[in-house]
């Protein structure tokens, strides 16, 4: 049996095979992404929970949460860093009550929201290729400086 020579048409059930077998269906897709981010939220708390100390610039940022939080919004923006990560740290405060658990609260879900931006970047970039999406969104939740990055404080 000779394969189609360049430019014949290929018949509807090859194509359709083919298309089966790199494209996912939106639901699969979507149950796999959730299992991604599972692991993207475990593998944030397990480097966490080996962290020994915090970031360099960890001890900054929660000097900023305090100011803020205590409403010395000059003081807050004297430091150089941007307040943003403060912000949100104060802001996570409101749950658990303590600014370095919302520091770790604001790390591990910024960490996570990557691996939401890769995938949904890669599905802009590559529109009718979920698969792809999904294993770019899997590099993001397991690439190993950025788990540690967001895996602490």
């Amino acid at each position: 049996m000779s394969s189609p020579a360049a430019g014949t048409p290929v018949p509807d059930f090859v194509a359709r095979r083919r298309k089966a077998a790199y494209d996912t269906d939106p639901t699969v897709a979507r149950k796999r992404l959730a299992l991604i981010v599972v692991l993207a939220v475990l593998m944030r708390i397990l480097a966490w929970s080996g962290t020994v100390q915090m970031a360099s610039d960890g001890p900054d940022s929660l000097w900023q949460a305090q100011q803020l939080q205590a409403g010395d919004i000059a003081a807050a923006l004297s430091h150089p860093d941007p307040p943003l990560y403060a912000l949100a740290i104060v802001a996570a405060s409101f749950l658990t009550r303590q600014l370095v658990w919302a520091a770790v609260l604001v790390s591990i879900v910024s960490g996570v929201l990557i691996v939401f931006a890769v995938h949904g970047l890669t599905r802009l970039a590559l529109p009718g290729r979920r698969d792809v999406a999904c294993g770019a969104a899997t590099l993001a939740a397991i690439y190993t400086p950025a788990v540690i990055a967001s895996g602490n404080v």
